[in-house]
């Protein structure tokens, strides 16, 4: 078994310490690996945080759990594009404060990811950041974020509740598609943009609540879209403050 130890390095602490849920070494490795940052967090911080993850799941298949919650970022921090794509080890991570963007494709296809805890600091999810995250079954996205860019959860297969922030204001192209556990959704009426194939292939969804008018829904459906409601079920209502449509808005 590999030893990791923890160290500080230049404007500041990374801790990787074993979970407590088992220090001991096994057959195979380590039980899990569980990596707490306190301090500041930079550019530098994330990219120290990669290597040792790829260190450690080159020796074992384990749990990966990631605590930043108790760390602070430098100003307009974002988690750079890629990050932890792939890592099918990844169970839980908790981001810190002072966090404002999650790059494209961050926590793609982090298959086991069940858990993650967003800041009130963060306003942008990029293309792609938890695209085939089939685990994840929730998410609270913040108060702070208005943009979430293209595919950003779709083929989250198992995910069943999205809150949906009041500011919001930018859904992108296919940002939910092929969401087949997703049967409800709230959206706020402070949108101006929905994008193509949105809800494309959510094959359980059977009701959207809007916040605003049965009018600003057909305004924000802009053009139309072949595919804005493919494979998703005939009985799908939008629930409008002054009344119910249908997806397209008839």
């Amino acid at each position: 078994m590999k030893k990791i130890i923890s160290k500080t390095l230049a404007g500041f602490m990374m801790a990787c310490v074993l979970a407590l849920a088992g220090c001991s070494a096994e057959e195979g490795g380590m039980k899990s690996y569980t990596i707490i940052e306190t301090g500041t967090v930079t550019e530098q911080t994330f990219i120290d945080i990669k290597q040792n993850v790829i260190e450690y799941t080159e020796l074992s298949r384990n749990p990966i759990y990631i605590d930043m919650s108790r760390a602070v970022t430098e100003k307009y921090l974002e988690i750079p594009r890629d990050w932890l794509r792939g890592c099918r080890s990844l169970i839980s991570i908790n981001l810190p404060d002072g966090l404002t963007t999650i790059g494209d494709e961050a926590f793609a296809s982090c298959s086991s990811l069940t858990s993650i805890n967003l800041p009130d600091s963060l306003t942008t999810i990029g293309d792609e950041a938890f695209y085939y995250c089939r685990s994840l079954t929730s998410i609270n996205l913040p108060d702070s974020l208005t943009t979430l860019r293209d595919n950003t959860f779709s083929r989250c297969s198992s995910l069943t509740s999205i809150n949906m922030p009041d500011g919001l204001t930018t859904i992108g192209d296919w940002t939910f598609s092929d969401c087949s556990s997703l049967t409800s959704i709230k959206l706020p009426d402070s949108l101006t943009t929905l994008g193509s194939g949105t809800f494309s292939g959510c094959s359980s969804l059977t009701t959207i609540t809007y916040a605003g008018t049965i009018s600003q829904w057909r305004s924000l459906l802009g053009y139309p879209n072949g595919d804005f409601d493919r494979n998703v079920p005939s009985e799908l209502v939008v629930i409008c403050s002054d009344g119910t449509v249908g997806l397209r808005g008839n």
